[in-house]
Protein backbone atom coordinates (compact mmCIF):
# COMPACT_ATOMS: atom_id res chain seq x y z
CA UNK A 1 0.00 0.00 0.00
CA UNK A 2 1.33 3.21 -0.91
CA UNK A 3 2.05 5.70 1.86
CA UNK A 4 -0.13 9.01 0.91
CA UNK A 5 2.18 11.01 3.10
CA UNK A 6 5.04 10.58 0.74
CA UNK A 7 2.96 11.52 -1.90
CA UNK A 8 1.19 14.23 0.07
CA UNK A 9 4.23 15.64 1.06
CA UNK A 10 7.12 14.29 -1.55
CA UNK A 11 8.96 17.11 -3.52
CA UNK A 12 8.88 16.89 -6.96
CA UNK A 13 11.93 15.08 -9.01
CA UNK A 14 12.19 16.16 -12.44
CA UNK A 15 15.36 17.40 -12.57
CA UNK A 16 17.42 14.44 -10.91
CA UNK A 17 19.67 13.02 -13.46
CA UNK A 18 22.60 10.39 -13.10
CA UNK A 19 25.47 12.50 -13.31
CA UNK A 20 23.88 14.21 -10.00
CA UNK A 21 24.36 11.04 -7.77
CA UNK A 22 27.16 10.15 -10.32
CA UNK A 23 29.29 12.79 -9.20
CA UNK A 24 29.21 11.46 -5.67
CA UNK A 25 28.66 8.20 -5.81
CA UNK A 26 31.92 6.06 -3.95
CA UNK A 27 32.99 2.18 -3.48
CA UNK A 28 33.91 1.16 -0.50
CA UNK A 29 37.37 1.90 -0.46
CA UNK A 30 36.84 5.73 -1.61
CA UNK A 31 37.41 5.56 -5.19
CA UNK A 32 34.48 7.43 -7.47
CA UNK A 33 32.07 4.84 -9.50
CA UNK A 34 32.60 5.65 -12.76
CA UNK A 35 29.52 7.06 -15.25
CA UNK A 36 29.70 3.80 -17.43
CA UNK A 37 28.32 1.69 -14.76
CA UNK A 38 25.13 3.22 -15.41
CA UNK A 39 25.37 4.41 -19.12
CA UNK A 40 22.64 3.83 -21.23
CA UNK A 41 21.08 1.53 -18.68
CA UNK A 42 17.70 1.32 -17.23
CA UNK A 43 18.61 2.47 -13.21
CA UNK A 44 17.06 1.52 -10.06
CA UNK A 45 18.87 2.86 -6.96
CA UNK A 46 18.01 1.82 -3.62
CA UNK A 47 18.84 4.46 -1.17
CA UNK A 48 18.98 3.26 2.64
CA UNK A 49 20.70 4.19 5.36
CA UNK A 50 22.25 2.02 8.71
CA UNK A 51 19.67 3.02 11.01
CA UNK A 52 16.88 2.26 8.58
CA UNK A 53 15.13 -1.27 10.12
CA UNK A 54 12.88 -1.59 6.83
CA UNK A 55 15.89 -0.45 4.35
CA UNK A 56 17.52 -4.41 6.04
CA UNK A 57 14.01 -6.00 5.76
CA UNK A 58 13.69 -4.97 2.00
CA UNK A 59 17.09 -6.24 0.74
CA UNK A 60 16.17 -10.35 0.57
CA UNK A 61 13.51 -8.10 -2.17
CA UNK A 62 16.05 -5.76 -3.42
CA UNK A 63 19.01 -9.33 -3.89
CA UNK A 64 16.21 -11.03 -5.77
CA UNK A 65 14.75 -8.11 -7.99
CA UNK A 66 18.87 -8.16 -8.71
CA UNK A 67 19.44 -11.64 -9.49
CA UNK A 68 16.37 -11.36 -11.83
CA UNK A 69 17.71 -8.59 -13.83
CA UNK A 70 21.98 -9.31 -13.31
CA UNK A 71 22.04 -11.27 -17.00
CA UNK A 72 20.39 -8.28 -18.50
CA UNK A 73 23.13 -5.56 -19.86
CA UNK A 74 20.35 -2.84 -20.19
CA UNK A 75 19.38 -2.94 -16.57
CA UNK A 76 21.48 -1.69 -13.42
CA UNK A 77 19.82 -2.41 -9.57
CA UNK A 78 22.14 -0.83 -6.98
CA UNK A 79 21.98 -0.08 -3.23
CA UNK A 80 23.08 2.94 -2.38
CA UNK A 81 24.21 3.85 1.43
CA UNK A 82 23.84 7.19 2.28
CA UNK A 83 26.40 7.65 5.22
CA UNK A 84 26.48 9.88 8.11
CA UNK A 85 29.15 11.39 9.66
CA UNK A 86 31.93 8.51 11.30
CA UNK A 87 30.34 5.69 9.55
CA UNK A 88 33.13 3.61 7.40
CA UNK A 89 31.75 2.54 4.04
CA UNK A 90 34.12 -1.26 4.73
CA UNK A 91 32.33 -1.92 7.39
CA UNK A 92 28.99 -1.26 5.99
CA UNK A 93 30.08 -3.13 2.96
CA UNK A 94 31.04 -6.23 4.68
CA UNK A 95 28.02 -6.43 6.70
CA UNK A 96 26.07 -6.53 3.86
CA UNK A 97 29.03 -9.18 2.03
CA UNK A 98 28.18 -11.21 5.35
CA UNK A 99 24.83 -11.61 4.87
CA UNK A 100 24.88 -13.02 0.93
CA UNK A 101 23.39 -10.04 -0.81
CA UNK A 102 25.59 -9.95 -3.61
CA UNK A 103 23.72 -6.69 -5.62
CA UNK A 104 26.21 -3.49 -6.68
CA UNK A 105 27.01 -1.51 -3.00
CA UNK A 106 27.62 2.13 -3.59
CA UNK A 107 28.35 5.13 -1.22
CA UNK A 108 27.22 8.41 -0.89
CA UNK A 109 27.35 11.21 1.79
CA UNK A 110 24.95 12.58 3.82
CA UNK A 111 26.27 16.17 3.49
CA UNK A 112 27.32 15.44 -0.64
CA UNK A 113 23.45 14.66 -0.91
CA UNK A 114 22.58 18.00 1.07
CA UNK A 115 24.73 19.90 -1.56
CA UNK A 116 21.87 19.53 -4.46
CA UNK A 117 18.29 21.60 -4.00
CA UNK A 118 16.37 19.12 -6.11
CA UNK A 119 17.24 16.41 -4.19
CA UNK A 120 14.81 15.73 -0.95
CA UNK A 121 15.26 12.29 0.80
CA UNK A 122 13.29 12.89 3.63
CA UNK A 123 12.55 8.69 4.01
CA UNK A 124 14.56 5.41 3.23
CA UNK A 125 14.24 3.05 1.63
CA UNK A 126 13.69 5.76 -1.29
CA UNK A 127 14.24 4.20 -5.10
CA UNK A 128 14.82 5.85 -8.08
CA UNK A 129 14.25 4.41 -11.06
CA UNK A 130 16.14 6.10 -14.38
CA UNK A 131 15.55 5.62 -17.83
CA UNK A 132 18.26 5.18 -20.74
CA UNK A 133 18.06 9.39 -20.99
CA UNK A 134 18.22 10.15 -17.25
CA UNK A 135 14.38 10.89 -16.93
CA UNK A 136 12.61 9.82 -13.10
CA UNK A 137 10.04 7.11 -14.40
CA UNK A 138 9.62 6.43 -10.56
CA UNK A 139 10.51 8.03 -7.20
CA UNK A 140 9.33 6.75 -4.08
CA UNK A 141 8.84 3.58 -1.57
CA UNK A 142 10.25 0.09 -2.82
CA UNK A 143 7.52 -2.22 -3.64
CA UNK A 144 8.12 -5.21 -6.15
CA UNK A 145 5.63 -7.85 -5.41
CA UNK A 146 3.21 -9.08 -7.81
CA UNK A 147 -0.14 -8.46 -5.71
CA UNK A 148 1.34 -4.82 -5.01
CA UNK A 149 -0.54 -2.89 -7.95
CA UNK A 150 0.51 0.82 -7.21
CA UNK A 151 4.61 1.95 -8.22
CA UNK A 152 5.89 -1.67 -8.01
CA UNK A 153 9.27 -0.95 -9.30
CA UNK A 154 9.18 -4.57 -10.95
CA UNK A 155 6.14 -3.59 -13.53
CA UNK A 156 8.01 -0.44 -14.05
CA UNK A 157 10.96 -1.62 -14.76
CA UNK A 158 9.53 -4.67 -17.59
CA UNK A 159 6.99 -2.04 -19.07
CA UNK A 160 9.63 0.54 -19.74
CA UNK A 161 12.13 -1.85 -20.95
CA UNK A 162 9.61 -3.78 -23.04
CA UNK A 163 8.83 -0.42 -24.56
CA UNK A 164 12.63 0.59 -24.89
CA UNK A 165 13.05 -2.73 -26.77
CA UNK A 166 9.93 -2.71 -29.10
CA UNK A 167 11.01 0.75 -30.14
CA UNK A 168 14.85 -0.71 -31.25
CA UNK A 169 13.40 -2.99 -32.90
CA UNK A 170 11.43 -0.92 -34.73
CA UNK A 171 14.26 1.08 -36.28
CA UNK A 172 15.84 -1.67 -37.63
Amino acid sequence: MMNWTRYVFSSKYSEITKQTFIRELKYENGLSVSSTVFDNKLSVMFFWTTSCGVCYKKFPDLQELYMEYSDNKDIAISAVNVLYPKESPSDIYHSIRERGWSFPLFFLAKDDLNKYDDVDLNFYPYVLVLDYDNTVLYSGGFNYHPLVFVDNVRTIIEKYHNRTNKQSKNHL
